[in-house]
C-alpha cells in the first residue's frame, strides 16, 4: 500500500516601506477568509520552488526565499479517503514586482497588527507570529554585525 500525503508550501512575504514592515495576505475567492499564499507541491518540485512560483505566478512577485517560518501536520479528505497533508511555510522577502497579482480574488499589504486582525485561521496566526519573529531576530543580527 503506498502512503500518499499531500505538500503544501506557504509563504510569509513581507516589505519594508517608509520604516514599516509590512505582511502580505490573500483572498482565494469572495466567501473565503483572508489567509497566507500556499499552494500544493507539484511532483518533483521542492517546496521552495513551489512558493517561489506561486509568488511570481498568481502574486506577481519576485521574492527571496529567507528562512522555514514553520510547518503545520493535520489530514484532508480526498474522494472520500483521509490523506496526512503537510504545509511547510517560508519567510520571504519581496525583491520587487513583475506584474499585477492574478490569482487571487482579493488581496493586501498590511502591517503585522492589522494582519493578525484579518487572517481568519489560528494556525495562519501562529506561523505568522513566527515568522515576524524571526524577522526581527534576523534583523538584530545584522545590527550587532554592524557594530563590529
Amino acid at each position: 500500500m503506498i502512503k500518499k500525503e499531500l505538500l503544501i508550501s506557504g509563504s510569509c512575504i513581507y516589505k519594508n516601506y517608509a520604516g514599516k514592515t509590512f505582511w502580505f495576505i490573500v483572498k482565494n475567492d469572495e466567501d473565503s477568509g483572508w489567509e497566507l499564499p500556499k499552494a500544493s507541491v507539484r511532483r518533483g518540485e521542492s517546496s521552495v520552488r513551489t512558493a517561489i512560483r506561486v509568488a511570481a505566478e498568481r502574486g506577481g512577485m519576485k521574492v527571496k526565499v529567507i528562512e522555514e517560518a514553520g510547518r503545520v501536520t493535520g489530514a484532508v479528505v480526498v474522494s472520500g479517503k483521509p490523506i496526512s497533508q503537510k504545509t511547510i511555510f517560508y519567510l520571504m522577502a519581496l525583491k520587487g514586482l513583475e506584474g499585477e497579482a492574478i490569482g487571487y480574488s482579493s488581496e493586501t499589504w498590511l502591517d503585522y497588527t492589522k494582519v493578525v486582525k484579518k487572517l481568519h485561521l489560528k494556525r495562519d496566526k501562529s506561523i505568522l507570529k513566527s515568522a515576524n519573529k524571526l524577522l526581527k531576530h534576523i534583523a538584530k543580527s545584522k545590527t550587532k554585525k554592524k557594530d563590529f
